[in-house]
């Protein structure tokens, strides 16, 4: 279809879309999407016992329960009389 001057009419879409034609947008790779279920290893008593090795209370404990016993062998041996009542 033609306007008054002769000329072919241009779409609506095509007016809309003229300013951005020569916009070049870059595309970048998308990340994958992350999966719901994620493969677990079988639990054994092995690495139920490194977890709990590495636990940061586990540790807190273990020392604080060496001390403790340190502190004891050496009252005993210093002073051997006092554990016998």
């Amino acid at each position: 279809m033609n306007d008054v001057t002769g000329r072919p009419q241009n779409s609506l879409w095509r007016r809309v879309r003229a300013p951005y034609a020569a916009v070049i947008v870059p595309r970048h790779l998308q990340p994958l999407p992350r999966t719901r279920f994620k493969i677990q290893p079988a639990i054994t008593a092995r690495s139920r016992f490194i977890d709990a090795i590495s636990n940061p209370d586990f540790v807190a404990t273990a020392i604080f329960c060496a001390i403790g016993l340190l502190g004891t062998v050496n009252l005993i041996w210093r002073i051997p009389g006092a554990g016998m009542m």
